[in-house]
């Protein structure tokens, strides 16, 4: 009867800790306070298996020799908590003299008490291996993961860093002819399918080669990004810019037709023109000539077509006085 008893009162008791333990650490988790209270409920819940292991198993020596609710305590406390080797050191050590000590309440057996008590200390230094163990391999686990994750990320920089050289020109950052060419071409798909029409803008800066003689490549280059910087930010999102070569731009207009795309051309003209680069105590006026020409369907040659006829507009635009719009 003490036994039953005792051993009831202990499960009992036990399952409403852990009970308790449960939704407290539930509630911990959904509030995202995952540092100091969850290690606390953690080593609460540790202590609480150790303590009831021990109880249980001293109660049991009124019916048998047995110490297998300390060995359950242990593997529980081995595989389920995960303890830096230090504190399961200690943990395991105390948890030893509790039993040590609890098992002489009710096991009266001088050499039943040495057994279990030998094989009490088996049962923690098998314990306290196999936590360090998972200790171990779980930390070396994270460890793996961490460098797999951040040379993940560094393979995504390198390749966003390729991406950038092998589809945007550096000096300006707008996309390089290869690229643009890929993306004219499937432009030319797209009108050719569904009879939208398309439109390209092919944009030099005046007397840019006066610019560079005057005051140097570097602020040469620095024109060249502000002026890059200035079409594509008075563009469309659908829009795309790129650098054909040199101080000449190209803009793709997609679903424009060529009267619109003069409008387009003109809008920006007016923009450069009124635009002011600042060198030192000097200024820098710059402007652009404009050549527009349409995107033609179901034509093998198509680019080469267009291009030309923007080309053609364009040097028509510089014969005729320069910063003008002309069309083809």
């Amino acid at each position: 009867m003490k036994w039953r008893l005792g051993i009831i009162f202990c499960h009992a008791s036990l399952a409403v800790l852990m009970s308790i333990f449960g939704v407290c650490a539930y509630i911990i988790s959904k509030k995202a306070l995952v540092a100091t209270p969850m290690h606390l409920m953690i080593y609460a819940a540790l202590i609480t298996v150790f303590v009831f292991g021990v109880l249980i198993t001293a109660i049991d020596q009124l019916v048998t020799a047995s110490i297998t609710p300390f060995l359950v305590a242990c593997t529980i406390v081995s595989v389920v908590f995960l303890i830096r080797p230090l504190n399961a050191f200690l943990f395991f050590l105390f948890s030893y003299a509790g039993f040590f000590f609890a098992l002489s309440t009710y096991q009266k057996n001088p050499s039943i008490l040495l057994s279990n008590r030998v094989n009490g200390m088996t049962t923690v230094g098998i314990g306290l291996f196999v936590s360090i163990m998972m200790w171990k391999m779980t930390t070396s686990n994270l460890i793996q993961k961490q460098l797999i994750a951040e040379q993940q990320e560094e393979l995504m920089k390198k390749n966003g860093e390729l991406e950038r050289l092998a589809f945007f020109d550096q000096l300006t950052g707008v996309y390089n002819r290869r690229k643009f060419e890929e993306l004219l071409k499937n432009e030319i798909s797209r009108i050719s399918r569904y009879h939208q029409p398309a439109s390209i803008v092919l944009i030099d800066i005046d007397n840019f080669k006066r610019i560079n003689d005057h005051y140097g490549h570097p602020v040469g280059d620095r024109v060249l990004q502000e002026f890059a910087g200035l079409l594509k930010n008075n563009i469309r999102d659908t829009d795309s810019i790129s650098r054909w070569g040199g101080e000449e731009f190209l803009i793709l207009l997609p679903n424009t037709a060529l009267e619109e795309a003069k409008k387009t051309a003109e809008k920006l003209r007016q923009i450069v023109e009124n635009y002011e680069q600042l060198n030192q105590d000097s200024e820098i006026h710059l402007t652009a000539s404009f050549g527009v020409a349409s995107l033609p369907a179901d034509r093998q040659n198509a680019l080469e077509i267009a291009y030309k006829n923007a080309d053609d507009a364009m040097y028509l635009a510089k014969e005729n006085g320069r910063n003008r719009v002309e069309a083809k």
